[in-house]
């Protein structure tokens, strides 16, 4: 504790006192002063001794020359608090200096990133356009799904994910993944199944297109995280740190729980299409406690910040994906409608013919 800190805020009103205070610790800190003073005080009393006054004056002498003695001695020390508050303001600008330069950096490696995800998806929607100009519309939806679907598009995401969270602690290791929502029907529950990844090596996950069912049973915390993600009624980030939380919020899936018990950092991000059930989850996860940030706070803006535009990115995706979706199949139940009208017609036309 400061314990100047009284003397500071009085030094520093704009009151007769304050201006007092600050003048007498201005003048006993001046090194003339301090010359004077010792010289006048040593004067004084070897001449009340050489003329043996040890009475009131001398005394009154002595102690006003002692306390002078102090106010010195405590003026050095001010200057050293107010050089250490200056050290320590100085030490504070620097690391917020370098927080914004961080966050700056981190911003403009996350447009950097967009761009290529929307520069890949404009060439995939290219060679699409290019094939429907020069061989008519002979290309099926499911084809271009395949150039520029939800999956294909969470897959880059992934990749362009992991790049940004690598460049920020080269000696995490991060897993990133995607799992989207299939809806199931009256007699079955909904599902949900991992349909994009990245990691270090590239490899597939083990629990990759498993699928995952999504009951509704309240308080029920036998289920991966991930599943009791889609069952939340609130979409809201998850962002957890440190080993505690983990160990408290985590189902360790059987295959890979050598793995995931090396997590230490978590963030998941659901998204809700046209405010229905959540459709997909984006999750992050670290081998280091500090992945996403020095504490939780940091990786809470790290998640708002950097991991929830690519989220946002993805919303945009599944619903024209969506809609390649509806619309392939009414497409599908127009020509199977055709089909059967032709069948009718030309069975009809065969009965005519044999009588």
């Amino acid at each position: 504790m400061d314990k100047y800190k009284r003397i500071k805020q009085i030094a520093h009103r704009d009151t007769a006192f304050g201006h007092f205070v600050m003048f007498t610790i201005r003048m006993l800190r001046h090194y003339l002063s301090q010359v004077i003073l010792s010289f006048l005080g040593t004067v004084i009393i070897a001449v009340l001794i050489a003329l043996q006054r040890y009475d009131f004056l001398f005394w009154i002498t002595i102690i006003l020359y002692c306390f002078l003695l102090y106010g010195i001695s405590a003026c050095k020390e001010y200057d050293k608090s107010l050089q250490e508050d200056t050290k320590n303001e100085l030490s504070r600008t620097i690391k917020k200096n370098k927080d914004l330069l961080d966050i700056v950096q981190e911003e403009r490696n996350l447009v950097n990133s967009l761009e290529v995800l929307q520069t890949s998806a404009g060439k995939n929607i290219y060679r699409v356009a290019r094939q429907v100009k020069h061989q008519g519309w002979k290309i099926e939806i499911p084809q271009i799904r395949e150039v520029f679907g939800f999956q294909r598009m969470c897959m880059e995401t992934c990749k362009e994910l992991y790049n940004l969270c690598k460049s920020k602690n080269l000696d995490a290791d991060y897993y990133i993944t995607v799992y989207q929502r299939i809806e199931g029907t009256e007699k079955s529950h909904d599902n949900c199944r991992m349909i994009a990844f990245a990691n270090k090596d590239g490899s597939e996950p083990l629990s990759y297109h498993r699928q995952y069912p999504l009951k509704n049973d309240e308080g029920n915390t036998k289920e991966p995280l991930h599943s009791r993600i889609f069952l939340e009624k609130e979409v809201k980030n998850w962002v957890l740190f440190g080993k505690k939380e983990i160990d408290d919020n985590f189902v360790w899936h059987p295959e890979n729980q050598s793995r995931e018990k090396e997590i230490k950092a978590y963030i998941g991000i659901p998204v809700s299409v046209c405010n229905r059930k959540i459709s997909f989850l984006l999750q992050l996860d670290s081998d280091n406690e500090k992945g996403f940030g020095n504490d939780k706070n940091e990786s809470q803006n790290f998640a708002n910040q950097i991991a929830r535009p690519y989220a946002l990115y993805l919303s945009m995706i599944y619903e024209f994906d969506r809609m390649n979706e509806v619309t392939d199949a009414y497409i599908t139940k127009v020509k199977r409608r055709e089909q059967s009208a032709k069948r009718t017609e030309n069975s009809k036309q065969s009965l005519s013919q044999s009588r």
